[in-house]
């Protein structure tokens, strides 16, 4: 079959879909910021979209750490950062999972947890953290089996 169209149109203001299903047992909200973004030719667009994923890793890192510590009420959290579509549009994406009866709450933190990173950035304990899981991962993938 002839693959279907799947650019995003861009758009300004807030678009909101809401999507049910009465056999979920959970409810999810996901944010998802988009901006037109060319692909990575150079260094420096490497080196952008690199530290805006690790960022995204550090923040799921220590909203995990929060949910073990029992901190916090999210069923579940993810951030991701994507980039280099060949519509050429980036995306950086929150989700959460959440109880029906905490959602307010859940978004909340959730808007809160990025707002602060955005903020204030990350320790350099969640630096190391995450540059150890890296280098870990990268000698994994260069070793012979």
């Amino acid at each position: 079959p002839v693959p279907s169209n799947q650019t995003v149109p861009m758009t300004d203001g807030l678009r909101i879909a809401v999507i049910s299903d009465p056999e979920e047992t959970s409810t999810g909200v996901s944010l998802t910021y988009f901006d037109k973004e060319g692909p990575v030719e150079t260094y420096a667009q490497l080196k952008k979209l690199t530290l805006e994923r690790g960022a995204m890793n550090m923040l799921n890192t220590r909203i995990a750490a929060k949910r073990f510590e029992t901190r916090s009420d999210l069923l579940g959290f993810v951030s991701v950062k994507g980039s280099g579509s060949e519509s050429f549009l980036s995306m950086a994406r929150f989700n959460i999972t959440t109880d029906p009866k905490t959602i307010n709450a859940d978004i909340k933190e959730m808007l809160t947890e990025t707002e602060r990173a955005k903020r204030f950035g990350f320790n350099m304990d969640e630096l190391k953290e995450f540059l150890t899981a890296q280098q870990t991962s990268l000698n994994r993938a260069a070793s012979p089996f």
